[in-house]
């Protein structure tokens, strides 16, 4: 795309976001966030503001009555399922079922839901996984860890539902070229590619700034600004997710996230080892909650 073409889309986005405005939270739903994002809540504090939200407390029950779960007894209440699936599984599928309660990316034929979250899970454990094999002197809260890579790719599911048709024929030209990135077609076509478009989603939702931060900059190898090491986290788990689902791609040793956050060959090593079976867990969960 020419530089005046490209300006051009840049003018008309400005114009419709001036115009039809971000995607607002419903105030219920960002007290929900505020609980799942935050360090050392317990279970009762989980449950109880869960139990405000019917619908994610009725798919909670019955995610832990599922096949993915395999209870050895049937989970009859909000506690009990809480318990069964852990607060690691709660948050996530807490923040995912309340995030996708607010788009509908229906008109985008090319956007794929369950690949979509699958993606989000995935991305989830993965930046858990790297975290926990962290230095003490670039020690992450977990979970912020987690919900940044949970949210990663958050602005595809805002433009697929804002702009369908741009965003379809970016996701539908990703498939065929390997020239450009998703993120950069999605910029030609929409004005504003998916990574940008998730730090703006976080900051009108006013999440905290180092989730902004991981949003925007986990694509960036080089970024050392304030919350680096929350985006250095998100970028080596993205750099695992692509590696595991391409068979053919062969590890970046020498991508300055990994010196930065003191992660050796032997760390890659076991966190390769751990993919197979999240990314099969991982599938397994998405589909429960999104087929």
């Amino acid at each position: 795309m020419i530089p005046l073409e490209k300006y051009r889309r840049r003018a008309e986005l400005e114009t419709r976001m001036a115009s039809s405005s971000l995607p607002v939270l419903p105030p219920a739903t960002a007290e929900l966030l505020d609980v799942m994002y935050k360090e050392g809540v317990s279970f009762d504090e989980v449950t109880a503001v869960v139990e405000k939200f019917p619908p994610v407390a009725a798919r909670l029950i019955a995610l832990a009555n599922s096949s993915w779960s395999s209870p050895a007894v049937e989970v009859t209440s909000l506690d009990m399922a809480c318990r069964r699936l852990g607060l690691l599984v709660v948050r996530s599928v807490s923040v995912a079922l309340s995030i996708a309660n607010v788009f509908n990316p229906r008109t985008c034929p090319a956007f794929d839901p369950l690949r979509f979250w699958n993606r989000a899970f995935l991305m989830a454990e993965l930046s858990t996984l790297v975290v926990w094999r962290l230095p003490p002197a670039h020690a992450l809260e977990p979970q912020t860890a987690r919900t940044a890579g949970l949210l990663h790719n958050l602005g595809l599911l805002w433009l697929a539902t804002w702009m369908p048709e741009e965003t379809n024929k970016a996701l539908s030209a990703a498939g065929k070229q390997e020239e450009k990135s998703t993120d950069q077609l999605l910029e030609a076509e929409c004005g504003i590619g998916y990574i940008e478009a998730s730090a703006l989603l976080a900051q009108a939702w006013k999440f905290p700034r180092v989730l902004v931060t991981a949003l925007l900059h986990h694509q960036n190898p080089d970024y050392q600004g304030q919350h680096w090491i929350a985006a250095a986290v998100v970028g080596v788990a993205g750099l695992l997710e692509k590696e595991e689902e391409d068979e053919e791609a062969q590890p970046d040793l020498d991508d300055p996230r990994l010196a930065a956050l003191a992660l050796s060959p032997q760390d890659l090593t076991a966190l390769k080892s751990d993919l197979p079976a999240k990314r099969e867990q991982v599938r397994r969960l998405a589909e429960t909650l999104f087929r």
